[in-house]
């Protein structure tokens, strides 16, 4: 029997029959027919879905195939898709930490979310790895309802970009290290799927839409595709800075081009520019010599294989439904209890009865008895409180005058040290702001040496706090050049100092050290780090 798989693109339908890992036929319908339905009302929603499930309906019969179970992937657009690690915690507890984390990350309420993760250990043993996939849960139910009316169980939902990683198995590429994988059509009609992974686990994962209307993919026009190169390039240049600044120890050894040979060999250029070593990928072996190579048929294609080819990604939106359905359907039939079936045919019998009162009063009268002392303990520590006294009714005017200015007193003493501590709030906020590109910061701390003062204790402890204080800021620079990251730090520092209101606190800003640590690449994987001491005025007495 042929496996059946779809891709959901954000601008067509792909669907692809393979008999194990042969290809048997792929069919494509374009995003004017499969574009997501309006919202404007309930019966323009179930009309639009209703002309989907026809149409798709009509394709499969057209091409004479069979679908009792189908496998889906969708787009980045419908997922969303995390990694972070968590701290090493039990494994009863894993569940809430991975949670926790993923709150931080998404502006609506977990609840909404249909989801499953994968956590693994880090190879440095400190920490756990986690994969994290979601998807509304409103979202999900359109697509079940779309293989519903055709029906079609559906046995697996997958981020294509995760897909795609068992055609990459199937074709050779290496499964140990750390590897990058990069599926674009130069048309940008489909959604481009950056990944990286290291010994099949997927690290880090973007996903690419180039602004071009559907309507002119097919267009022969030069220019226009010139421009959507040099953006492809620019959004792949930004994926590896970002993906270098959260695994700065996991370089990427290369990434591997699935695309058309034009766009292969003129990214394969453009990543030897920017020090990146990278191999076109032949399609052809994989989908067939006479099969024009399109993003979305790779996709459908490679979901197909879910049973043929194994990796090392376990997520998946189905098994976290059905999940989340087998949960929800035994806790309703624990909790419907048909009272009238439970005493059908129950019976009292006096000679049980008195006996089973008899227990009762002898447990409560036995609970009476170990309460009433705590109950004496308690009232006797409420009486020995410390009574707190209001405005006596009686008081005089002046009496009332002076509570007033003793209040207004204890009031003012606050409001200074608010204001003193939101002043250091204000001088720290300036540091973000005059980071220069390429450079960040790693840690900071703050140290006070003790400073002897002529002014009275009440009136001038912040402001010592402040004279005698050193921030201490460790960072890093990247800028692939010893000297550009050099200058950056120095300029950095001139920042600083021109910032009135820092260097109004912290009088001397120094470097207190600064290296440079290379990688197994000098030119390419060296980073310079730095430590800068910045300390406020040493005099005593209150700041004038």
């Amino acid at each position: 029997m042929n496996e059946i798989g779809f891709y959901f693109g954000p601008n067509s339908i792909d669907i692809t029959a393979v008999n194990g890992k042969n290809l048997v036929s792929n069919l494509h319908i374009p995003q004017s027919a499969s574009q997501e339905p309006s919202l404007e009302d309930k019966v323009t929603v179930e009309q639009k879905l209703i002309e989907l499930v026809a149409l798709i309906q009509g394709e499969l019969r057209k091409h004479k195939l069979e679908a009792k179970e189908a496998v889906i992937c969708l787009s980045g657009s419908d997922l969303l898709i995390r990694t972070f690690e968590i701290p090493l915690v039990p494994a009863a507890e894993i569940s809430n930490a991975v949670f926790y984390e993923v709150k931080k990350y998404i502006p609506f309420k977990i609840e909404d979310l249909v989801c499953d993760f994968q956590v693994a250990k880090d190879p440095s043993g400190r920490s756990n790895q986690v994969l994290f996939m979601g998807m509304k849960r409103n979202v999900l139910l359109r697509y079940l309802s779309i293989f519903e009316q055709l029906k079609v169980e559906v046995k697996s939902i997958e981020y294509c970009g995760f897909s795609a990683l068992r055609s990459m198995k199937m074709i050779g590429t290496p499964q140990k290290g750390v590897f990058g994988m990069l599926i674009a059509d130069k048309s940008g009609g489909d959604e481009i799927n950056f990944v990286v992974s290291e010994n099949g686990y997927p690290l880090f994962s973007r996903d690419i839409t180039l602004s071009k209307a559907p309507a002119s993919f097919e267009e022969d026009d030069e220019a226009d595709s010139g421009l959507l190169t040099e953006k492809l390039k620019t959004e792949i240049r930004i994926s590896l800075d970002y993906y270098n600044r959260m695994f700065p120890t996991k370089a990427v050894q290369k990434v591997f081009l699935c695309c058309t040979p034009e766009l292969q060999q003129e990214l394969e250029t453009f990543m030897k520019e920017i020090g990146i070593l990278a191999q076109g990928v032949d399609m052809s072996k994989l989908l067939g010599k006479n099969i024009v190579f399109s993003s979305g048929l790779l996709k459908s294609y490679s979901i197909s294989l879910n049973k043929a080819v194994k990796t090392g990604v376990k997520v998946d939106l189905m098994i976290a439904h059905e999940r989340e359905r087998l949960k929800s359907t035994v806790k309703g039939k624990t909790t419907q209890i048909d009272v009238a079936t439970l005493f059908k045919g129950f019976k009292l019998d006096p000679r049980v009865l008195l006996p089973a009162v008899v227990l009762c009063a002898g447990i409560y009268g036995l609970r009476f008895v170990r309460l009433q002392p705590i109950e004496q303990e308690v009232t006797s520590l409420k009486s020995s409180r410390l009574e707190v006294k209001g405005v006596n009714p009686d008081s005089t005017y002046e009496e009332l005058t002076a509570s007033v200015e003793e209040y207004k007193r204890k009031l003012k003493a606050l409001e200074k040290v608010i204001v003193n501590e939101s002043r250091l709030t204000e001088v720290l906020n300036i540091i973000p702001r005059v980071l220069p590109e390429g450079v960040w910061l790693t840690n900071f701390s703050f140290q006070r040496e003790s400073a002897g003062s002529s002014q009275p204790a009440e009136e001038d402890t912040t402001r010592n706090r402040e004279d005698n204080l050193e921030l201490i800021l460790k960072g890093a620079a990247y800028l692939k050049d010893g000297n550009l990251e050099m200058a950056a730090v120095n300029e950095f520092v001139t920042r600083l100092k021109e910032a009135a209101l820092f260097s109004a606190m912290f009088k001397e800003i120094n470097i207190g050290s600064i290296d440079r640590s290379s990688g197994r690449n000098e030119s390419k994987m060296g980073t310079t780090v730095f430590t800068l001491s910045c300390k406020s005025s040493r005099k005593k007495g209150r700041m004038q």
